[in-house]
């Protein structure tokens, strides 16, 4: 990993852990409208986040002979490289790896978290080549990051290994300028335009979760309406009245009735599906409602309105796999 990529990651980091509690801080003092602004603030973050992935299957994938003007371009075909290196796990002759060491640390309950321990980036120039032509990549700040890991444990330290090889193809997006010495193209990364490489596993895994994305977005749409409603017109009928029932289903229910139909939806029978479906239903209703929940609980938000609430996302996500449970069972399975 160069000097810069370090510093990056450091400077990204650094502004994420300043950046969530000073929305909390925030959120506190103005209350219930900032958690309605505070999810479009965290929409943007995420589109401007994985612009990588959005321009791996947004943008076209040009012939290397008809490139005619600099810009960010796709282009796939054979990598070849005279030299090489040897991978650091798999010992794989190839033109470039990542390679990175985390320690393992297991808490009470059984739930293992990775530390980095190290990460190392190599990668020599090469050339890829299509039916028109080929085109020189200067390979500095170029990222294998959707590249397929390979992975073994050693100890308590777990090793992954990111390569790619000659011979390979690949997509690799980047900046295509012209070299008036040698009057062709060279693909490089400049700026902040994305530079990576890409085989076909990883761009239709990214094709498929942008497509699920995209569908999900109506019903995403029709959940944060009914939040807004709920917060800022609904006037509750027993404002005072305490559900505990419900909400010690919400923060604790939910999570066990996750982990009883992920086991089930495991077994090899005709009803996996089904319950892989009631799964997902599960996990994605906890993971938007949980943050909200605590911060509607945080503002004495009246139970009530908070029950609605959490309604409102259950039956959107439900909703949702009710009209496209076929394309989340062929993106689950293409992820496997």
């Amino acid at each position: 990993m160069s000097v810069g990529q370090k510093v990056g990651s450091a400077v990204k980091t650094v502004l994420f852990w300043l950046i969530v509690p000073v929305c909390f801080a925030v959120a506190a003092f103005f209350g219930k409208f900032l958690i309605i602004v505070i999810p479009l603030v965290i929409c943007v973050l995420v589109l401007i986040a994985s612009r990588r992935y959005v321009s791996l299957t947004r943008l076209k994938t040009d012939t290397i002979g008809e490139l005619k003007n600099d810009g960010v371009v796709k282009l796939h075909g054979k990598v070849m490289s005279r030299q090489a290196f040897q991978s650091p796990l798999k010992q794989k002759s190839c033109i470039g790896y990542h390679y990175k060491v985390e320690d393992i640390s297991t808490d009470d309950e059984g739930h293992s978290s990775y530390a980095t321990v190290s990460a190392e980036d190599k990668c020599y120039d090469f050339t890829l080549s299509d039916y028109t032509g080929s085109i020189y990549v200067r390979s500095a700040n170029l990222s294998l990051s959707l590249l397929k890991p390979q992975m073994e444990t050693r100890g308590n330290r777990r090793h992954s290994e990111k390569c790619f090889e000659s011979g390979q193809q690949l997509t690799v997006v980047g900046f295509a300028v012209y070299n008036s010495s040698s009057f062709k193209y060279e693909l490089e990364g400049k700026g902040k335009s994305s530079f990576f490489v890409a085989d076909a596993a990883a761009a239709d895994k990214v094709k498929n979760a942008l497509k699920m994305l995209t569908r999900f977005l109506p019903f995403g749409l029709l959940i944060y309406a009914a939040v807004c409603y709920f917060l800022l017109y609904y006037k509750p009928v027993h404002p005072h009245e305490e559900k505990t029932a419900f909400t010690m289903f919400a923060f604790f229910g939910m999570p066990i009735l996750f982990i009883i139909l992920a086991v089930f939806s495991r077994k090899n029978d005709a009803t996996a599906g089904f319950f892989g479906i009631l799964a997902a239903i599960c996990i994605l209703t906890l993971l938007i409602s949980f943050p909200l929940m605590i911060c509607l609980y945080m503002f004495n938000t009246p139970h009530e309105t908070i029950q609605w609430i959490w309604l409102s996302i259950l039956t959107g996500i439900t909703l949702f796999f009710m009209i496209f449970p076929k394309q989340f069972q062929e993106n689950n399975t293409s992820q496997d």
